[in-house]
């Protein structure tokens, strides 16, 4: 089973962190940013302040995907396939899906969200 995070919101951020470590053999998680790092919102405030540094706030996706064991790819993306459940990535190959999950990234197209079916 294939799961793919577009972008590095913070939801997917929590998900590889508290997840991703304990999910089974069988399940392969694809992080999908079009940028290595994001900067962490709610530490905004502290770097105005002088109470962080700007280093501080900044969280490297590779680096939290590598220590989850998930896959990171940079990459824009051109388009979703909700049908076929496919990816394509600009200057990339394709990617195939079982389950999707989109957050903080710019998606190419208006998508016709489906409705979720559990099995």
């Amino acid at each position: 089973m294939r799961i793919i995070l577009l972008g590095g919101g913070l939801g997917h951020i929590q998900f590889i962190r508290d997840k991703a470590k304990n999910m089974s053999a069988d399940v392969e998680i694809i992080l999908v940013s079009p940028k290595p790092h994001i900067f962490y919102q709610p530490a905004f405030e502290d770097v105005l302040t002088g109470r962080r540094s700007i280093q501080d706030a900044i969280i490297d996706l590779r680096k939290i995907s590598t220590l989850a064991g998930v896959t990171f790819i940079q990459s824009e993306i051109e388009s979703i396939d909700t049908d076929r459940k496919i990816i394509k990535l600009v200057q990339r190959a394709s990617l195939q899906y079982d389950f999707l999950s989109i957050e903080g990234v710019e998606v190419p197209q208006p998508l016709s969200p489906k409705p979720f079916h559990q099995t």
